[in-house]
């Protein structure tokens, strides 16, 4: 296995998204190749941390929250390719609560 396959394979390991047979390959390869060993135990770290997010339930106005920046946020077609005109001017940005209880929705200046 080269090098670059290997790191094409390191997401897809992390998921359990390879068969028996690449599963293997990248396992032979990982024990000779200290950086693709890495870059797949930092995958497979970031997966546990989406999964303990999505196991989390997020508060009951957030919902609320949402739609109501969803409905006030204009919606602009997508943008013509460059040198085709200009893209339109973007709306407020909100600012999110850091913590989970806070329910509020804050305009801001556009990103």
């Amino acid at each position: 296995m080269m090098k670059d396959d290997a790191n094409d394979l390191t997401g897809a390991y992390a998921m359990d998204g390879l068969d028996e047979e690449e599963r293997q390959a990248f396992r032979r390869h990982c024990a000779e190749c200290p950086e693709c060993a890495d870059e797949a135990g930092r995958h497979q770290e970031a997966a546990a941390w989406l999964a303990l997010a999505v196991a989390r339930t997020p508060p009951e106005c957030l919902k609320v929250r949402v739609l109501a920046e969803a409905a006030r946020t204009p919606q602009f077609p997508p943008s013509p390719p460059a040198g085709e005109g200009t893209s339109p001017a973007g709306g407020g940005a909100s600012t999110v609560a850091d913590d989970p209880g806070d329910c509020y929705v804050a305009s801001g200046p556009a990103l």
